[in-house]
């Protein structure tokens, strides 16, 4: 049985030490694969044949580390809400339900049970902890101060390691994921500014820059403009939704109805095609042979475009992946189709990227639950939501086990869960004025 004392005693009354658990299980949540994974694997931007077959094995430190986070939260938060908040997250638990039956029909069924118990056990790292903290504040204060250190230990790398032919690199393998990693402290400082407490301002203020350095140095232009793009429209729609008094999913709604037919008219009159805007912004129109990639991905998901073929069981799979018999050294050398949506289907087809998609709209919906509390949390929610369904049409983060981004999407759709399983009576935080 789940106690609802547990969600129902206001924050002040519950026992600090809950917080404080919850606050250190969100900070290793974070800074295990931005900080401590990197440092201690290293890696490789080098194209290998031999990836496909590497990737297929288990790895035993991230195996150990998320059983033993995902122990501690179940222990720290056994008295949570659970229904409440499946209720609340039902397109997740409803996919993670159906990668469980894709199972039935995966080229690798072993990876995909795997992988599968690999992604509950991160769900449960960042969900129960901030349901523990049940405090949005103290939640991104979290999320701060580790970003800070990762943007100060890149910044660190910059002047002791040599560049990549493509961008400096950071701490990381490549220059993308240093691109990545400073959109997203980028995104967190620029919502973090109306924190109350001088260190966590300092942090957000001196973040700023510090970011925008990294993202120049990496030359990551697709993270550059999210970085920047991003947080300026969720700080809109949040803003008009709190003064409109309206949901964000239909301000969101309302922009894309109006946004998207008249992209489409303008491209019509000027005869701009998809190769144009390949070509304009990245300087080809191959967009660094994903193009040939997506061709591909899109003739295997005809093959099964309803099921798919498994939870995280098309690429680094080994020989049992379609991927492996391509003829193509690229396609066999990668392990993602360098498009979340294309992987969803290709991974569990249409029916997971419709429960996918009702995951954003309903994070984005009850977001506005936080911006009715304050402007800046629900800022930071509807940014990162925003960020995950625009960047994971670049690369795939989404569902990605413990990919940053996907982890911090996660974090996004926590809070909303967790913030109506308060009292309405809750206080609102007093953001606004220090905004």
């Amino acid at each position: 049985m789940v106690s609802t004392t547990y969600a129902e005693a206001a924050a002040g009354e519950r026992p600090g030490r809950d917080a404080l658990r919850g606050q250190l299980m969100l900070a290793a949540v974070v800074a295990y694969p931005l900080l401590v994974s990197p440092l201690l694997t290293g890696g490789s931007d080098e194209l290998d044949p031999s990836m496909n077959v590497e990737a297929s094995g288990s790895n035993m430190l991230n195996q150990v580390f998320w059983l033993l986070l995902f122990g501690l939260a179940v222990v720290a938060g056994w008295r949570a809400p659970i229904l409440r908040l499946g209720w609340r997250l039902w397109p997740l638990v409803a996919y993670l339900a159906w990668s469980a039956a894709s199972i039935l029909w995966a080229l690798a069924p072993d990876i995909v049970i795997r992988r599968l118990l690999l992604q509950v056990f991160v769900v449960g790292s960042v969900v129960l902890p901030i349901v523990l903290i049940d405090d949005d504040e103290k939640v991104r204060t979290t999320v701060l101060r580790v970003m800070f250190v990762v943007l100060l230990a890149n910044v660190v790398a910059l002047a002791v390691r040599p560049p990549t032919p493509l961008g400096h690199a950071g701490i990381y393998g490549q220059k993308n994921e240093l691109g990545l990693t400073a959109a997203l402290g980028l995104l967190t400082c620029l919502t973090s500014l109306a924190l109350s407490g001088f260190l966590q301002r300092a942090m957000a203020w001196i973040g700023i820059p510090l970011a925008l350095g990294l993202l120049l140095a990496s030359r990551s232009k697709t993270s550059l403009v999210l970085a920047i793009v991003i947080p300026a429209l969720g700080w809109a729609i949040a803003l008009m939704a709190r003064v409109l008094k309206l949901s964000p999913a239909l301000l969101l709604g309302c922009l894309l109805a109006l946004a998207i037919p008249i992209g489409l008219g303008v491209a019509e009159v000027i005869d701009l095609t998809l190769d144009d805007v390949l070509r304009l912004a990245f300087g080809d129109a191959t967009f660094t042979g994903r193009t040939d990639i997506w061709d591909f991905a899109a003739a295997q998901i005809a093959d099964n475009p309803v099921l798919g073929h498994g939870y995280n069981g098309f690429w680094g799979i080994g020989d049992a992946s379609p991927a492996a018999f391509s003829g193509s050294e690229l396609i066999a050398s990668i392990l993602q189709a360098h498009n979340g949506y294309l992987d969803i289907l290709l991974e569990t087809g249409f029916v997971g990227l419709a429960l996918f998609l009702a995951l954003l709209a309903v994070v984005i919906k009850d977001a506005g639950a936080i911006t009715a509390r304050s402007l800046a949390a629900g800022t930071f929610v509807i940014a990162l939501t925003l960020f995950t369904a625009l960047h994971n049409g670049f690369e795939s983060t989404a569902l990605r086990r413990f990919h940053p981004v996907w982890l911090f999407m996660l974090i996004a759709a926590a809070m909303t869960a967790a913030a109506h399983c308060r009292p309405a009576a809750r206080p609102a935080a007093e953001e606004e004025g220090r905004c």
